[in-house]
């Protein structure tokens, strides 16, 4: 196992260190305190702690948060979540036809994208969630959520 830890993907720095936490190591980054998934001490002992943490730190993916919907209903017959983002809002929302869709806000004309074809309301969510982590992740060098 190499002992080199990769730069920070938040800051890029280089000034990473791995530290002893209570009953493990944690790998972090000494100018942004990004830090690594905990490493606790296992049957194989204290440097193979150490060695999960080097690894879970050169190996972490980068996680965008889940969208916190807010249900903002216009109708009693039909359902509507919403949510405000960096990049503007999302809205969630069932059709009269009974089919789901979402809009995604349009950077370049500030008003909105409609995208159907649902089969629920849940469904519709989870393709806005792509949407806003696919926009977060493509401004991250090297960023993944594989």
């Amino acid at each position: 196992m190499s002992n080199k830890l990769l730069p920070c993907p938040f800051c890029g720095s280089d000034r990473i260190t791995v530290m002893p936490i209570r009953d493990g190591a944690q790998a972090s980054c000494k100018d942004c305190c990004a830090k690594s998934e905990p490493m606790v001490h296992g049957p194989n002992g204290v440097n193979s702690t150490w060695e999960g943490a080097h690894a879970s730190w050169n190996r972490r993916k980068v996680k965008v948060k889940p969208l916190k919907w807010k249900l903002a209903k216009i109708s009693d017959e039909w359902d509507r979540f919403s949510v405000e983002t960096i990049f503007g809002s999302y809205e969630a929302l069932e059709f009269s036809d009974g089919t789901c869709g979402f809009s995604s806000p349009d950077l370049c004309e500030e008003t909105s994208v409609e995208h159907g074809g649902f089969k629920t309301i849940e469904d519709a969510k989870a393709a806005a969630q792509a949407d806003y982590e696919q926009r977060i992740l493509s401004a991250i060098e090297g960023a993944t959520n594989e």
